[in-house]
Formats: C-alpha cells, sequence, structure tokens
C-alpha cells in the first residue's frame, strides 16, 4: 500500500516545478520585450534603472536555468493564464507612440509593477516549496532574485511618487 505523503511530496514537487518553468518563461519573455522595444522616451535615470534590472533579470534566468537542471526539466513556452495577461499589457505600453510622455510612463510603470509584484509572490512560494522539498542549493538562488524582484518593486514605487510630485507641482508665475 502506498503511503499518503508519498502524493503530497510529489504534488509539492509538481507545484515546484511549475513554479520555476513559470517564473523562467515570464522573466525570458520581459527581457525579449524589452529588448524589441526600448522605451527611449524615457529619462535617462529610468533607463539607467531599467538595464540594471535587465542585467539582473539574465541572471535570475541564469539561476533559473541551474534550478532546471537539477530538476532535469527543459525550459518551455509555458504561457501561462497568470502571465500572459501581464506581457500583453506591457507589450501594449511599449507600443505606446503617444507624445503625452505621462501617458507612457503610466502605461510602463502599471505594467512592470504588475509584473514585479507576481514575480516577488512566485519567487517567496519557489522559495517555500523548496524548503519544504530540501532542496538547500535551491534556496540560495531563489532569495538573491526574491530580493532584486522586491527592490525593483520598491523602486517602481518610488518612480511613482516622483513621477506623480512631478506632475502636481506648481507652474513657475510668469511675470510680465
Amino acid at each position: 500500500m502506498k503511503r499518503p505523503y508519498n502524493f503530497k511530496i510529489k504534488r509539492l514537487l509538481k507545484l515546484y516545478v511549475e513554479q520555476i518553468l513559470e517564473l523562467h518563461d515570464l522573466e525570458q519573455q520581459q527581457l525579449d520585450l524589452l529588448h524589441q522595444r526600448k522605451p527611449l522616451w524615457l529619462p535617462e535615470s529610468f533607463r539607467s534603472d531599467l538595464r540594471k534590472h535587465t542585467r539582473q533579470t539574465h541572471n535570475q534566468v541564469r539561476r533559473l536555468r541551474e534550478i532546471m537542471a537539477r530538476l532535469g526539466v527543459k525550459a518551455s513556452r509555458s504561457h501561462s493564464r497568470d502571465t500572459m495577461p501581464l506581457l500583453t499589457k506591457l507589450r501594449s505600453c511599449l507600443k505606446i507612440t503617444d507624445t503625452e510622455e505621462s501617458k507612457q510612463a503610466s502605461c510602463l510603470h502599471s505594467a512592470l509593477h504588475a509584473i514585479e509584484t507576481f514575480e516577488v509572490s512566485c519567487y517567496a512560494a519557489a522559495h517555500s516549496h523548496a524548503r519544504l522539498l530540501s532542496f538547500h542549493n535551491d534556496l540560495p538562488l531563489l532569495e538573491k532574485s526574491y530580493a532584486e524582484e522586491k527592490a525593483m518593486d520598491e523602486f517602481l514605487d518610488d518612480w511613482l511618487r516622483a513621477m506623480n510630485a512631478e506632475e502636481n507641482r506648481p507652474e513657475p508665475a510668469v511675470s510680465g
């Protein structure tokens, strides 16, 4: 007779593998989109931070591939029901040609913030699964990616506050 905990461990392992594949797919597609359509209208300071995060995302993909190699799974385009709307929103924001910079910035902020928030929760869940499965080699890799995603999420919050402060600043009086 099979023991019930074997079923639970197999189910947890399946969830973990799905989470890793979904994260890998989302990170890779986000990189592809940002390489295809660079938002040149952004202020240089934000573009610099976006380039930094792009480098971090490359490292996150590398870490996820390391985990996938240990798990014996190959990367695939999973097109998850959860990630497709996030990527569609980012794609549409990067296509905006409107000359109104605040509209472009608001759209991009919204899309990136949604993705980062999703990634933060996915890395946290993957870390919990790895801990429960005693995959101790995966824990530092997931912790590093989680910290990077959390920092980017906080950066986007700061950027929104700065953007709102800029829009709400009173116009200088014109003397005449």
